[in-house]
C-alpha cells in the first residue's frame, strides 16, 4: 500500500501520482490510501473517479495519536510539492515519515532540498513533477523486491535518528535562542 498522509493543499502536485494510478491500475496489489483533507482532496476524488481509478482509497484525517499506526501501515509514502514552490515550503509529512521508518517517494523539483535529502540518504527516490510513469515503475520495483523497500525504511529512520530527532532538534532551538539572545546572529 502506497500512503499519503496529511494535507491535501494548494502546494502539492498530484498529476504525477493520478498518472502513476493510471499505469498501475492493473496491479491490483498497488493501492493508494490517502488520509488527509484539504483544498485539493475533493478535486482529486473526483478526478480519480472520472478515470476510473479503483486503486485510491480515501480516508479522513486521523486522530493524531493514531498517526504512528497510520504511516506505520503503508509500505511507502508519497510527498509531493509543486517545483515553484521549491524553497519556500518543505511538506512536514516527510518527517513523520522517515520517523516511521518508510520509504519516501518525491514528486517534486528534481533539484530540490527534498530530492536531494532522500537522495543523499538512499531512503526513497525523486521525480520531476508530472512523471508518473517514472513514480509507477519504482511502486513496480517495490513491490517485486521488499527487501529494498525495507532497506530504504531502515534508512529513512536512520536519517531521523541522525538529523531530526527530538533532543537534536531542540539542541539547535536551544543554541539559536542563545545566539539570539547574546546578539550573536548574523
Amino acid at each position: 500500500m502506497v500512503g499519503y498522509s496529511g494535507n491535501l493543499g494548494r502546494v502539492h502536485d498530484f498529476d504525477t501520482i493520478l498518472g502513476a494510478m493510471e499505469h498501475l491500475r492493473a496491479r491490483d496489489e498497488i493501492v493508494f490510501l490517502f488520509i488527509g483533507g484539504g483544498h485539493q482532496l475533493g478535486a482529486l476524488k473526483s478526478e480519480a473517479a472520472r478515470r476510473g481509478l479503483a486503486n485510491a482509497q480515501f480516508r479522513s484525517y486521523q486522530p493524531r495519536e493514531h498517526l504512528a499506526q497510520s504511516l506505520g501501515a503503508c509500505d511507502a509514502h508519497l510527498v509531493t510539492l509543486r517545483p515553484d514552490l521549491e524553497g519556500l515550503v518543505i511538506p512536514s509529512k516527510l518527517y513523520g515519515i522517515i520517523a516511521a521508518g518508510r520509504p519516501v517517494l518525491f514528486a517534486g523539483a528534481e533539484d530540490g532540498e527534498i530530492a536531494g535529502l532522500v537522495g543523499a540518504a538512499r531512503c526513497g527516490q525523486a521525480f520531476r513533477a508530472g512523471d508518473g510513469q517514472a513514480l509507477a515503475q519504482c511502486l513496480r520495483a517495490l513491490a517485486d523486491d521488499p527487501a529494498r523497500a525495507r532497506e530504504w525504511g531502515e534508512n529513512a529512520r536512520r536519517l531521523f535518528d541522525e538529523r531530526f530527532a527530538m533532543p537534536l532538534a531542540l539542541d539547535r532551538w536551544e543554541r539559536l535562542l542563545a545566539e539570539v539572545s547574546s546578539g550573536e546572529t548574523g
